[in-house]
């Protein structure tokens, strides 16, 4: 398994793909439960293909300056935003 990293690691590749990989650091749950997903515990991670959201409301998540949402099925593929600074 690759490690999760951004700057060449798995959160880098997976960024192309639309995919956040969320951590349990405080940003990233708070970003999870925004998003209506489970929060990481210790030493957990969590994957998820966003996509850009019209704007605030229930699922919806603010990152890096944009509203993002849980990539349905049949939508496009999006280069996921970057995560905040841990």
């Amino acid at each position: 398994m690759k490690r999760v990293r951004a700057n060449g690691g798995a959160r880098t590749t997976l960024q192309q793909e639309g995919i956040l990989v969320l951590g349990q650091f405080s940003s990233h749950k708070a970003i999870a439960t925004s998003l209506g997903l489970p929060s990481p515990g210790p030493g957990d991670s969590l994957s998820v293909r966003v996509t850009p959201a019209a704007g605030k409301g229930s699922g919806v998540a603010m990152i890096s300056g944009g509203y993002w949402r849980v990539a349905n099925t049949g939508d496009a593929v999006v280069r996921a935003p970057d995560l905040p600074e841990i």
